[in-house]
C-alpha cells in the first residue's frame, strides 16, 4: 500500500525563481495586450499594427499563465514546455525586434548579451537538479 504524505513536497527555490521570472514576462505581455486594446488608434497612427501587438501579447500572456501554473503545480510537462517556450520567446523577441518592428531598435549588442544571459539563467534554473527532481516527483 502506497502512503502519500499529508502535505505536498515543498517547491525548491529554483522553481520559485522560475515562476517569478515567468510571471514578470507574463505581466509585461498583459500590459502590451491592454495598451494595444485601449490605444488602438494611437498605435495605428505610428504605423504599428495594433492587431499584431494585441494578438502576440495575448498569446504570450496565455502561454505565461499556463506555464506558471504548470511550474507551481510541478507538472511533469512543465520542464519541456518551459524549455520550448523559452526558445520560442527568444526567437520571437529577435524576429520582432529586427524584422517586424516599424523602426528596429538600437543597442543590439546590449540586447543580445542580456537576452542570452537571461535565457541561460532561466534554463539553468529549469534544469537544476532540484528542479528536475521536483518535476519528476510531483508531476
Amino acid at each position: 500500500m502506497k502512503i502519500t504524505p499529508q502535505f505536498p513536497r515543498t517547491r525548491p527555490l529554483t522553481v520559485t525563481i522560475l515562476v517569478v521570472f515567468v510571471l514578470f514576462i507574463t505581466v509585461w505581455n498583459v500590459l502590451r495586450t491592454y495598451v494595444a486594446f485601449t490605444n488602438w488608434e494611437v498605435l495605428y497612427g505610428y504605423e504599428n499594427n495594433p492587431a499584431y501587438v494585441f494578438a502576440s501579447g495575448l498569446i504570450w500572456t496565455t502561454a505565461g499563465i499556463t506555464l506558471s501554473l504548470g511550474l507551481v503545480r510541478g507538472k511533469r510537462l512543465a520542464l519541456p514546455a518551459g524549455f520550448v517556450l523559452s526558445v520560442l520567446y527568444l526567437v520571437w523577441y529577435w524576429l520582432d525586434r529586427l524584422i517586424i518592428q516599424a523602426s528596429p531598435a538600437g543597442n543590439v549588442e546590449f540586447s543580445a548579451i542580456v537576452s542570452g544571459i537571461m535565457f541561460a539563467i532561466y534554463n539553468l534554473l529549469l534544469y537544476w537538479p532540484s528542479s528536475r527532481v521536483f518535476f519528476k516527483e510531483t508531476g
